[in-house]
């Protein structure tokens, strides 16, 4: 079951911790007996995003992986997400802490291919001015991302903790 959630901008300021209240859903939730899991997840961009891996110079734009990026709370379970390695999000994942990320599995092995992908920082490419590093905390089971009948779904993702959004919009 998905159901979508829009914050209105005029409810909500910029200032309310907005991804506090998604959490509150999702907690109030898992209160019915007939939910055992559940999980928030918002986009942070749509479709494929370029995306950068510090200390890798791309000699065109267009040599930059793409990804899918989501922002997510605890509970990637819900979905049949399973931690590889590293750890899920938790209290140390907040918006006043360093920016973190879990990346699936097959971005993993593209990206590095030794194996040596906890604690690399990356970003997605797409305003490198204003987006900052992210420092790669765990590796996730791969899910497959976007419509299954194009061209354009992978198992690549990159996934942010929700309390380091800014998103409005978020299914659960």
């Amino acid at each position: 079951l998905v159901a979508p959630i829009m914050l209105e901008e005029s409810r909500y300021s910029n200032e309310d911790p907005l991804a506090n209240i998604f959490e509150s859903i999702r907690k109030e939730l898992l209160q019915s007996p007939t939910i055992r899991s559940a999980v928030v997840m918002s986009q942070v961009r749509d479709g494929l995003t370029p995306m950068t891996v510090e200390g890798v110079n791309y000699a065109r734009e267009t040599d930059q992986p793409e990804t899918y990026a989501r922002a997510v709370s605890t509970g990637l379970d819900a979905i049949g997400v399973s931690l590889k390695d590293g750890r899920w999000f938790d209290e140390r994942d907040t918006s006043e802490n360093f920016k973190s990320a879990m990346v699936s599995a097959s971005l993993a092995q593209k990206l590095w291919p030794d194996g040596d992908s906890l604690g690399s920082r990356i970003r997605l490419s797409d305003n490198e001015d204003t987006q900052e590093w992210a420092t790669v905390v765990g590796i996730v089971s791969d899910t497959l991302n976007g419509n299954p009948m194009s061209k354009n779904s992978s198992t690549d993702a990159i996934y942010f903790p929700l309390q380091q959004s800014k998103s409005r919009s978020a299914n659960v």
